[in-house]
């Protein structure tokens, strides 16, 4: 469904952010809105009025994808949402060649633009490592979880570090904590979360598990997982044993 090309859509979620939804969606601004410029103009205007964050899904391949990014650094920076804009997806990333890429990087990463991934088997994806070594924030999320989308998605944030790993082919330490990172700490990041970490003052929120370091943990995705929320323990072997709104 288009923002522009479906009437109403754009009404309906100026009237969605009043009410309280924190994050201005955008979609395709060229292949399925066919306006990119009026498409951004909307979703960056109702952001920056209520203060919101921006999430653009964008499937749009090569050069015409190349471009939207460019646009969506743009808009951006006239709306000084630095650190506020995730881009979902981004093929384009992965379709052309990294001189192509190499100078977009470099803006999003100034910006503080979050780019987030599944790890698809059958598409092309941001050249993880090399994004990461730019600077820019990648991280990993599930598109679909049993439904139209797919049948094999269950939300392990765990497994899917696995298959970014086994999607770049990545072997070595480091490069299997970056795919831990990029489903923990790096989408916390892109969402702004605070009190995330092992710090003092932090918030308590663990996951626990028999694993010899992060490594191991992305390897093997050991089942016997123990779940803290704010100190409690909700979670023990897969069995809940509190209500996780709790301690909120």
């Amino acid at each position: 469904m288009g923002l522009l090309s479906r009437p109403g859509t754009l009404e309906l979620m100026r009237e969605a952010v009043r009410l309280g939804v924190e994050t201005v969606g955008g979609l395709d601004p060229c292949g399925i809105d066919g306006d990119p410029i009026r498409h951004l103009e909307a979703i960056f205007s109702l952001a920056a009025e209520f203060d919101r964050g921006i999430d653009i899904h964008l499937h749009d391949p090569g050069e015409l994808g190349i471009w939207q990014i460019a646009r969506i650094v743009d808009f951006t920076e006239r709306f000084e949402r630095q650190g506020r804009v995730m881009i979902s997806h981004a093929y384009c990333l992965g379709s052309v060649p990294w001189q192509r890429v190499a100078p977009q990087a470099e803006r999003l990463a100034a910006n503080g633009i979050s780019l987030a991934t599944t790890a698809p088997a059958d598409r092309t994806v941001p050249p993880f490592l090399k994004l990461c070594a730019a600077g820019v924030n990648v991280c990993l999320g599930c598109d679909g979880i049993r439904d139209a989308w797919s049948p094999l998605g269950n939300g392990d944030m765990l497994e899917k570090a696995m298959m970014q790993a086994y999607r770049f082919d990545l072997c070595k330490d480091d490069e299997l904590v970056a795919a831990f990172d990029a489903a923990s700490l790096c989408g916390a990041r892109a969402l702004g979360l605070e009190g995330y970490g092992l710090y003092v003052g932090d918030r308590a929120d663990l996951l626990l598990l028999p694993a010899e370091n992060l490594p191991d943990a992305v390897v093997n995705r050991p089942a016997a997982r123990t779940l803290l929320r704010a100190g409690q323990v909700i979670v023990e072997d897969g069995e809940l044993l509190l209500d996780p709104r709790a301690g909120r």
